[in-house]
């Protein structure tokens, strides 16, 4: 199983036993479950339905790839499919100084 297909299978269900790593979930899964507990506006500003690495969405491309591919809160992309968190974690309370926004590459503010 890869980490977008046990993370989508983590927030599809309860964690199980295999997620659980020294105490704790996995950063990848840790930020899934964040955002997806968040109130919507501490994310609003970083939700998209586009994936900002491939530029598709689930208008553009076959609903079963892009499922497998990206891991989707409702039709927004909260991760990528080259793995890049696109809720910045900082506002859903995970400390990340390396996280770069990437609104302003889009043009967005």
């Amino acid at each position: 199983m890869t980490k977008i297909e046990e993370t989508r299978y983590v927030i599809g269900a309860e964690v199980h036993a295999g997620a659980v790593e020294c105490g704790g979930l996995p950063p990848l899964l840790r930020y899934c479950e964040a955002v997806t507990g968040a109130f919507l506006t501490d994310v609003v500003a970083w939700l998209t339905e586009e994936c900002t690495e491939c530029g598709t969405s689930l208008r553009t491309a076959s609903e079963a790839r892009f499922r497998r591919d990206h891991v989707l809160l409702g039709r927004f992309v909260i991760v990528g499919c080259e793995g890049y968190w696109l809720v910045n974690p900082n506002a859903v309370g995970i400390p990340s100084e390396a996280w770069n926004d990437w609104r302003p590459h889009f043009g967005i503010e």
